[in-house]
């Protein structure tokens, strides 16, 4: 037995041995044995131990929650979609803050929002390196609007963008 200081399962639910059983049982179900899966041996957490899964993350992947089902699901994503890797993130505020905050801008550049884009958004742009003068918002869902803030972006007493990005939403959850 070992005292746990890096997690965050105060409960030590997330190694309990019945909820492994069933969870063991519903993974085979998905991901049988036999299927030609593999996790990237040159992936800088191929070092984590093939101990039963824990029941949730416990903790960050950098420190203690690392598991080899996060590999197995991340490479049969990479699989799916026919990519070398994939990542998972443990929310979609966290990929929208981690992708748009670590895009290689340069100072030509611009991104171009809808004005009621999710928080997650607005911050990963905030984080980035694009300088916020590049940064243009455009009226929610106004395809007219968003044309013209384009055709300013782009007219000739503008810095002439190298790479425009367009940030929109599929389902604004914060307006609707």
């Amino acid at each position: 037995s070992s005292i746990d200081f890096a997690s965050n399962d105060y409960l030590g639910l997330a190694r309990c041995r019945d909820q492994h059983e069933f969870v063991e049982s519903a993974y085979r179900q998905l991901f049988p044995p036999n299927a030609k899966l593999s996790v990237p041996s040159s992936s800088p957490s191929s070092a984590v131990t093939q101990q039963p899964p824990m029941l949730g993350a416990s903790g960050s992947r950098l420190l203690s929650g690392d598991s080899h089902l996060a590999r197995s699901l991340e490479a049969k994503l990479a699989q799916v979609h026919n990519r070398p890797t994939a990542l998972l993130f443990n929310s979609g505020y966290d990929a929208n803050l981690s992708i748009l905050s670590s895009l290689p801008y340069t100072e030509d550049d611009a991104i171009v929002m809808d004005e009621l884009v999710h928080n997650s958004l607005v911050m990963g742009v905030r984080m980035g390196r694009l300088n916020r003068k590049r940064v243009f918002l455009f009226r929610h869902n106004d395809v007219e609007d968003l044309k013209r803030v384009l055709e300013k972006v782009t007219s000739p007493s503008s810095p002439s963008p190298s790479s425009t990005l367009v940030v929109v939403e599929s389902v604004y959850s914060m307006d609707g």
